[in-house]
């Protein structure tokens, strides 16, 4: 006999797909009271994201991360791929830890991204903004495997990325990616700006 284990409080959420009205007010009282909240979205094998909302366009959603009781910089992802949000457990112990290191309520980029605009004025509005930007293609990859570095140039369909590896080293290559494969891009973490501390500026090759 098969024994089918009851799904927890947050395998529940994770499964149970919202109507976009109440996804939306949902994210919007999230960002509101300052709640420490975990989505689900829509691509298979990828875990949920975690964080503070901090702005929510027509395309996309800005979310404050906090890596070890600190804040760590911010993701947006798209909003399309949003199927459900619920509280963190660890939503009142990391206000207080976070009250008590005077940083809250968790901030917002201090520089103006187009959460309405298209991928190509996002990412180009963060590496104008940011020394560095990474960014993930979690429908094509695992959602472990992201980019870090800057844009290079743009086509119609594709990004043509400047890479940075983990010796803070750049590529001498200018990968495609296409655009309709980025989900999120995140700006402004430790790891993002450790990385930026060492690296030498990116070169500058002619455009073909």
């Amino acid at each position: 006999m098969e024994v089918v284990r009851p799904q927890t409080p947050e395998e529940t959420h994770e499964t149970t797909l919202m109507s976009t009205k109440k996804l939306t007010q949902k994210v919007r009282k999230a960002m509101r009271d300052h709640e420490l909240v975990r989505f689900a979205r829509s691509m298979d094998g990828v875990g949920w994201l975690e964080g503070y909302v901090v702005a929510v366009g027509k395309h996309w959603v800005a979310m404050a991360l906090v890596t070890s009781g600190e804040p760590d910089g911010w993701t947006i992802f798209l909003r399309s791929d949003l199927r459900s949000i619920w509280t963190s457990p660890s939503d009142r112990f990391m206000r207080r830890l976070l009250e008590l290191d005077g940083q809250w309520p968790p901030a917002a980029p201090t520089a103006s991204l187009p959460l309405d605009g298209t991928v190509r004025e996002l990412v180009d509005s963060a590496g104008a903004a940011f020394p560095l930007v990474a960014f993930w293609t979690e429908a094509e990859d695992d959602s472990d495997i992201y980019y870090v570095g800057r844009p290079f140039r743009w086509t119609s369909k594709k990004l043509y990325w400047s890479d940075l590896n983990p010796n803070a080293e750049w590529s001498s290559l200018r990968l495609p990616y296409k655009q309709s494969d980025i989900t999120r891009i995140t700006v402004g973490g430790r790891y993002e700006t450790s990385l930026a501390r060492v690296a030498q500026p990116c070169p500058r090759l002619p455009q073909r």
